[in-house]
């Protein structure tokens, strides 16, 4: 079993938009706008989303049964303010500009159907990740340095914080990616503005906010 690193996923961090729910059209329009976002996930053949099942409960995305990848999204959209792990300050924030070099590790056995910081549940076998400062939920591409590949993950959860790691994989994000035996790897983080956006605006129920896919 490689090292993932001690990882913190306690953290509360304050500061939510609550997404609205009022009636049938908004409903509607939001299930599209996912539909859009989760189109732009589809980097491989593993990664076909199939959008059109997708479900609200309670303002909560859920994953449509054929759907293996899709992460939960929670039902709430999520800054926070500074917080402290381990004598480290942390500042989450907006930046769509954010791009980083740095050291991916995975996450999976001892926090697979928990909470993660947004109220999201996590599952081990879904393309999700964790970053310590970035938006909840907000979607980033992550491109392996070692052998090229990359995908489209969506942020859910806060960390790592451990061995100055960047950002935290899911077990399945870290098969696409090809480093889960190796447990760490060399990767570039790079927030994408357009999904992210939609990510908000289906959260808070904006569901006129459209782009192309």
């Amino acid at each position: 079993m490689p090292d993932h690193g001690a990882v913190d996923r306690s953290v509360s961090v304050p500061g939510v938009l609550r997404p609205s729910m009022s009636g049938k059209r908004r409903f509607a329009g939001r299930i599209s706008v996912l539909a859009i976002i989760l189109m732009g996930l589809s980097g491989c053949a593993e990664m076909q989303f199939l959008s059109e099942a997708s479900k609200q409960v309670n303002g909560t995305v859920s994953r449509p049964p054929s759907d293996p990848n899709m992460p939960d999204l929670g039902s709430r959209y999520k800054i926070g303010n500074p917080y402290q792990v381990g004598g480290i300050w942390y500042y989450p924030k907006e930046d769509f500009t954010y791009a980083e070099e740095g050291i991916a590790s995975w996450y999976g056995p001892g926090f697979d159907g928990k909470p993660t910081a947004n109220g999201a549940i996590f599952y081990e076998n879904r393309v999700s990740a964790a970053h310590r400062t970035l938006p909840i939920p907000s979607m980033v591409r992550v491109t392996n340095l070692e052998n090229g590949r990359s995908i489209k993950v969506i942020i859910n959860d806060r960390g790592p914080f451990a061995h100055s790691r960047i950002i935290d994989m899911s077990r399945r994000a870290a098969q696409l990616l090809g480093f889960e035996r190796k447990g760490t790897t060399l990767v570039r983080v790079e927030m994408l503005e357009q999904e992210s956006r939609q990510l908000v605006a289906m959260l808070n129920g904006a569901v006129s906010w459209q782009t192309t896919p």
